[in-house]
């Protein structure tokens, strides 16, 4: 699983694609966006709790079902308070959750389960690149020493390589916003 660098910067280059808004100040879009693409490694909570972080990890929280109910629940909330296209908030968020599932399918894993269960609860099976694009992040299994392993030499060079991977995207996105802003204009 890439860190939430590389899902940060997914979640921008997606808020650069949209024309719609979601809050008062894009600043607020963007906070929304980062939050969303790092939702589905909330199921870290749980495990954390019970002091085993990765216990849930990577379960049914990285599925496009996960990522289909979290775009129609903003679609009803975003839909209402702006009175826009429901279809087209909920095609939005559900992108941006999803993301997240995109760049974990090209992680170098080394933690079974290997993989994601995209199209779980219709299979367990699960999914994971044999290409990878991110590197495998160190992280301990014990919530006692968790944040002081993910705070690591390693996992500093793993986030500078999402950086390279995940910079070029935005820029690209940027550029396209751009374009399209003039073309507005």
């Amino acid at each position: 699983m890439p860190l939430p660098v590389g899902h940060s910067l997914a979640g921008l280059g997606l808020l650069q694609l949209t024309g719609l808004r979601f809050f008062q100040h894009r600043w607020q879009d963007a906070f929304f966006f980062v939050f969303a693409a790092n939702l589905a490694d909330l199921d870290y909570l749980p495990g954390f709790l019970l002091g085993n972080p990765n216990l849930y990890h990577q379960g049914m929280s990285h599925s496009l079902a996960a990522a289909l109910f979290f775009g129609v629940f903003c679609a009803l909330f975003f839909s209402r308070k702006h009175g826009g296209n429901f279809t087209a908030y909920a095609t939005i968020c559900a992108l941006v959750y999803a993301s997240h599932m995109l760049l974990d399918v090209f992680n170098n894993d080394l933690r079974a389960p290997y993989g994601v269960p995209l199209f779980w609860p219709l299979t367990e099976e699960r999914f994971i690149s044999p290409h990878w694009l991110f590197a495998s992040v160190h992280k301990s299994s014990e919530s006692a020493q968790f944040f002081q392993s993910v705070l690591s030499a390693h996992n500093f060079f793993v986030a500078l390589r999402e950086v390279v991977v995940m910079a070029p995207v935005l820029a690209v996105a940027m550029l396209l916003a751009k374009k399209r802003r003039r073309a507005g204009a």
